[in-house]
């Protein structure tokens, strides 16, 4: 079976994306007005903040997309999703002010889904990186509320395994109460303690199968075709979005060469280049793996399309591809390029 990805790069613009100006904003800064100090989820754009390839490394504008789809699938409360491609920004890109940014988008997901400690070790570490960039204000505000909801939940580790043995011995008095056991198993999960927690997720579902619908539950187990209760650590949902999506173009990038060539009379510029690097995120081997570049003038008009045969590559494995263009009326007028990958499992 053939798959596809798909990977695009503007020559002209050369612009990224442009994150609309902005201030921090906390619906608590109201509510506190009325005495509530449950934070509004809110992210925040950096006031005339942009993200260019124009003088920099390639890498830039590659991560700064990443980092926006991510961002986006944030707002669209796509948490399993956003995690892994925040984590690939940070590991893949780590020169980049794009993987400073990614830990701040780390820490607003694992705040909205509970994740507390993750929470604030992202505050904190871009904070350090970062103690006067765009979002600096917005994390120590978070992580002022991080800090509170942690002291009300688990002041200390200590106590945090007190309230789980408490919930224990709630349900072990009265197991036919679902609130002791949905208490215990949400005590397992922020501690870390997944295969406790799904045990009891496990047990949950077996006597009230309809809360198989509920959000939370949803987010942290669901049954496989199996039958077999799956946990959703943040481990497995990093395995299966690379696993969906396993062929990663990256790194891309165009320039201009030939002036040199015996043909560039003129001493101008007469081929259009096209690199990048692919990368097998999955732990099976790609079979038959292959780069198509294309491209384009002004109004979508296709001046050329070539492709690169890579072969197998192996679990992790990273490749480099390069494609030299000269089917164009000018080199001006070569407005960007589309690489997509295609592979067979």
């Amino acid at each position: 079976m053939q798959f596809v990805t798909k990977r695009r790069g503007s020559e002209t613009a050369r612009v990224g994306l442009r994150r609309r100006g902005g201030v921090f904003l906390l619906a608590c800064a109201a509510l506190a007005a009325a005495g509530c100090k449950t934070p509004g989820y809110y992210i925040v754009a950096p006031s005339g903040a942009s993200y260019t390839d124009g003088g920099g490394p390639a890498s830039e504008g590659t991560a700064a997309k990443e980092l926006d789809t991510a961002r986006r699938r944030l707002d669209a409360g796509e948490y399993s999703n956003v995690l892994p491609r925040l984590h690939h920004v940070v590991s893949q890109y780590p020169e980049t002010r794009a993987a400073i940014d990614a830990r701040y988008f780390l820490g607003v997901t694992y705040y909205r889904i509970s994740g507390f400690p993750d929470a604030l070790n992202y505050f904190n570490e871009y904070l350090e990186l970062a103690p006067a960039g765009d979002y600096a204000a917005a994390c120590r505000e978070y992580a002022r509320l991080v800090e509170e909801e942690i002291g009300k939940r688990y002041q200390t580790a200590d106590e945090a395994a007190q309230r789980v043995a408490q919930a224990e011995a709630r349900v072990a008095a009265d197991p036919g109460v679902l609130a002791y056991k949905l208490e215990l198993a949400d005590g397992y999960w922020r501690g870390g303690r997944y295969s406790e927690a799904g045990a009891v997720y496990e047990e949950v579902l077996s006597k009230w199968p309809e809360l198989a619908y509920d959000a939370t539950i949803r987010s942290r187990v669901e049954r496989g075709a199996d039958g077999q209760l799956v946990i959703l650590t943040p481990e497995e949902v990093m395995r299966r979005e690379a696993e969906s999506t396993p062929l990663v173009i990256f790194n891309t990038a165009s320039f201009r060469s030939g002036r040199e060539h015996l043909y560039a009379r003129s001493y101008r510029d007469i081929f259009y280049n096209v690199s990048g690097q692919v990368v097998n995120r999955s732990q099976d081997p790609l079979h038959q793996v292959q780069i198509t570049v294309t491209i384009y003038g002004f109004g979508g008009l296709v001046y050329e399309t070539q492709t690169v045969s890579l072969g197998t590559l192996s679990p992790k494995q990273v490749r480099a591809f390069s494609v030299r263009f000269s089917n164009f009326d000018a080199i001006e007028n070569v407005v960007r390029y589309e690489c997509v990958g295609s592979y067979a499992r």
